[in-house]
């Protein structure tokens, strides 16, 4: 099995800080709570009888506290006056964990920062807290995937493994849809990208009995993108607002991957196949 336990922080201008027992190590209490969730319930006294009932239930966001060290004594100063200058801002923070062969992601807001001083002789101790306001570890992956795409079948004519070659044929998804399986932990949000090819009326798009289905029409090259990820959820055509041409019946608070099989579909009014959809999303943990 692989034991090894590192951290990549990366930050909003794209600089990394790793801790991976080259330069700094994390001791063995180092991500102590590090995979805690909380979940908020919230209820109602009963007028008739004792307890409650239930009235929500929500994941609430989480401090993701990391303390590691210097291996060499040495580079004090040196090492310390370069987190000093890392951990300083207010901007996002991302961090890459690698836990015993698994790897998840997660990011936040730094919230607290402490770093040792004083006696030289001993290593320089940091300490720093991301607070993520989304509570789920993500897949790496984000599992990018075209709904209207060309499916590669075999080689014709036909060889053997000896004699590779050919011309390779497909056949193109009609059915403009595909099942998603979900085997996270929790339900997932999703980014979808559609371009359009030539012009479609109305386009739609679908995950099991939700939709957004937007009043407008696409020409050739038109991009649309419905980021369902970013809170609140977007619509924009070419890189412009386009939500308010969504109609009344779309809906954006349950559009998600639910865990299991999920049926995700597009199309439109007319010109639907002149469309490609794409959807990505990251499975969301727990825990790692």
């Amino acid at each position: 099995m692989d034991k090894i336990v590192s951290i990549k922080v990366i930050k909003y201008d794209n600089t990394e800080f790793m801790i991976d027992n080259t330069v700094w190590r994390i001791p063995s209490n180092g991500l102590d709570g590090f995979a805690n969730i909380t979940n908020e319930i919230g209820s109602q006294k009963r007028i008739y009888s004792d307890g409650a009932t239930l009235g929500s239930i929500r994941t609430s966001e989480v401090d993701r506290t990391v303390s590691c060290s210097v291996i060499n004594q040495n580079n004090n100063e040196e090492l310390r006056q370069k987190a000093i200058k890392f951990f300083n801002s207010k901007k996002k923070y991302k961090l890459i964990i690698n836990y015993m062969g698994l790897q998840r992601w997660c990011e936040g807001y730094l919230s607290k920062v402490q770093i040792s001083q004083g006696n030289i002789y001993r290593p320089v101790s940091l300490q720093f807290t991301i607070t993520c306001l989304d509570p789920y570890f993500r897949s790496m992956d984000n599992f990018g995937q075209d709904i209207a795409s060309v499916m590669s079948l075999v080689g014709f004519p036909y060889h053997s493994r000896a004699e590779w070659g050919g011309h390779p044929v497909g056949y193109y998804n009609f059915s403009r849809s595909v099942k998603i399986y979900n085997d996270g932990d929790v339900p997932t949000n999703v980014r979808v990208v559609i371009n359009a090819l030539g012009d479609v009326v109305n386009p739609k798009f679908v995950i099991n009995d939700k939709y957004v289905r937007i009043i407008d029409k696409l020409s050739e090259n038109d991009i649309v993108e419905i980021d369902f990820t970013s809170q609140p959820p977007t619509v924009k055509k070419n890189g412009s607002n386009i939500i308010g041409k969504c109609d009344r019946t779309s809906n954006f608070s349950d559009m998600q991957i639910q865990l299991g099989e999920n049926m995700v579909s597009y199309n439109a009014d007319t010109g639907d196949t002149f469309l490609t959809c794409s959807v990505y999303y990251n499975k969301n943990y727990l825990m790692i």
